[in-house]
């Protein structure tokens, strides 16, 4: 179930996405709720079709690690719970 008060600071996050492509392309994704499903979207064109493809798999590597971030005082259940924890542990992080 999504939580309006995640989504909010899960928009907010993504609306920072910041200069993560190495074209520097100018990135506005956006974040559509659909029930209990989330969608972030957005198009990168380049004539490089390498680079746009590497800077394509950049902005999902940032939306993914927003989203394993968690947000402060929101509690995860599975299965986001135990992703977040693997992912904390591979990153040798306690959580804390």
């Amino acid at each position: 179930m999504v939580v309006d008060g995640w989504l909010d600071t899960f928009e907010r996050r993504i609306d920072a996405v910041g200069d993560v492509t190495a074209a520097g392309h100018d990135l506005a994704p956006t974040v559509e709720r659909d029930g209990d499903s989330v969608m972030v979207a957005e198009s990168i064109r380049d004539l490089n079709e390498r680079r746009g493809l590497d800077d394509a798999v950049a902005l999902v590597d940032y939306v993914e690690g927003t989203y394993v971030q968690g947000d402060p005082g929101y509690e995860y259940g599975e299965p986001v719970s135990g992703l977040i924890s693997r992912a904390r542990a591979a990153g040798g992080s306690d959580g804390y």
